[in-house]
């Protein structure tokens, strides 16, 4: 067996991989209602948010731009800060 045998074999196993873990990953998915799946997406942008807003220079950053972005995210991120002043 050359190379270009090897590496076509790689190629098939590694189609057969991808296709089975597209297949799994739609099962996991039609098993979580869309509002829990939303949830789950969401809970993971609000942690990297609330880190971020834990930084010395956040605040500052924010006060000088928070008027590029709609009213609901601005009251969003300012309940967040006063949580993180709050230490909670």
């Amino acid at each position: 067996m050359d190379w270009e045998a090897l590496g076509a074999i790689g190629e098939v196993v590694g189609a057969i991989g991808v296709i089975a873990t597209l297949g799994y990953l739609a099962i996991q998915i039609r098993q979580y209602p869309a509002g829990t799946f939303d949830h789950i997406i969401w809970e993971g942008y609000r942690v990297n948010m609330a880190q971020t807003f834990a930084w010395p220079t956040f605040e500052g950053w924010w006060r000088d731009n928070q008027e590029r972005f709609g009213s609901d995210f601005v009251a969003f991120v300012d309940e967040q800060l006063r949580a993180t002043c709050r230490g909670g």
